[in-house]
């Protein structure tokens, strides 16, 4: 053989597993930069149980506070009672700060929190179902963000956002016949939980998740070097120059895949009224909130973003009441406030909450479908 040809062979074996090897180091040393399926990762870990066993719940997933997130104590009526994600139990703010706590001040009544960190609205409306008769107030609210319909999609967290601090799975409608049909929790008690140690258990969680790796999805595994074809990757390293790393509450390719389903907004959607449905059979009156995440309403040039102008088209449609929190957050940078200054790391700052706190109660004044009259509180 021709020691040209031999020489170069070499050569380029040697380039091959030195990008290889390269591509091993730099990704696994910045993987978590990344939101990347690393195989080892989506099983529990034996050292993960005890935490898994703490977050379980048969019925939801994972519950919050079960008497709600604290409130001021100081009034004898329950006005109000609201059920959403991280956007309604209000992250990376005090107890004082949160924006239901602002209209308990308006409406002179108890306003009970029950948002839970991470929940779809598929969560929302089964823990209204678990928690509303011990909780009956004449005005039910459901807080809405972008991300909360994709997680609808969902059974194992690990799968939607592999970096997520929840380790286990849930419940999750589907359409069928027409109608809602709830696929029970795939782990019926906490002995059940060794399961998400077993890969094959959780290739046939799969089959219900829309969430699932597939094929196209950027692994951490060998050969490494794939990862940099991988159009994903690209993506987030885009986005991770422009300071906007990857994490479970930025708009991102999967949520924008969702909301371009036609069949995934109309399974949400169909949540929706069942919620609206459940709610006025209680005899009380459902109103819904629409929030822009802090990527969202900095692009606030671009205009309304595909699933708030999706999710209000609905509402408007069927005559549900609700306040979309981005008019009143866009209206106020028109009017000089900083993004800065409305939200923090990711969610609504004091100052934001306060803000769309006053907007809602606005709302809620001048609408009388939303049971609270001009003049004020019932």
């Amino acid at each position: 053989m021709n020691k040209k040809v031999i020489f170069g062979s070499i050569l380029l074996l040697i380039s091959g597993l030195t990008i290889e090897v390269g591509s091993c180091l730099v990704f696994r040393r910045v993987g978590a930069r990344f939101s990347v399926v690393d195989p080892h990762r989506l099983a529990l870990a034996p050292g993960q149980l005890g935490e898994a066993r703490h977050q379980y719940s048969p019925d939801l997933g994972w519950d919050g506070e079960p008497e709600g997130r604290p409130d001021s104590g100081r009034y004898e009526h329950l006005k109000m009672i609201c059920f959403g994600d991280s956007f309604t139990w209000c992250d990376e703010v005090e107890d004082d700060q949160t924006w239901p706590c602002y209209p308990a001040e308006l409406l002179g009544g108890e306003v009970r929190n029950f948002g839970v960190n991470g929940y779809g609205t598929d969560q929302s409306y089964l823990r209204f179902r678990k928690y509303y008769a011990a909780n009956p107030a004449p005005l039910v609210v459901l807080g809405l963000v972008s991300v909360d319909m994709p997680r609808c999609l969902s059974v194992y967290r690990r799968f939607y956002f592999p970096r997520s601090s929840v380790l286990v799975t849930k419940p999750r409608f589907i359409l069928q016949e027409g109608g809602l049909r709830l696929l029970e929790h795939p782990i019926h008690n906490e002995a059940e939980l060794r399961k998400l140690m077993d890969t094959d258990f959780l290739l046939h969680l799969g089959e219900t998740d829309a969430w699932a790796p597939r094929p196209d999805d950027p692994v951490l595994a060998f050969p490494y070097t794939r990862l940099l074809f991988n159009r994903q990757v690209w993506r987030q390293m885009l986005s991770n120059l422009q300071g906007r790393p990857a994490d479970e509450i930025r708009p991102s390719v999967r949520c924008a895949e969702a909301w371009n389903d036609p069949e995934a907004r109309r399974l949400f959607f169909s949540i929706l009224d069942a919620f609206e449905r459940d709610v006025r059979i209680q005899g009380a009156t459902p109103v819904i909130i629409l929030f822009p995440t802090k990527d969202e309403i900095q692009s606030v040039a671009a205009g309304m973003p595909a699933p708030l102008r999706f999710t209000s088209d609905y509402l408007e449609a069927h005559h549900y009441a609700y306040f979309n929190s981005w008019e009143t957050l866009s209206e106020a940078l028109a009017h000089g406030e900083q993004v800065g200054k409305l939200y923090r790391s990711a969610h609504l700052s004091s100052r934001g909450n306060r803000l769309v706190a006053n907007g809602f109660y606005n709302y809620l004044s001048s609408h009388p479908a939303s049971g609270l009259s001009a003049s004020g509180p019932n």
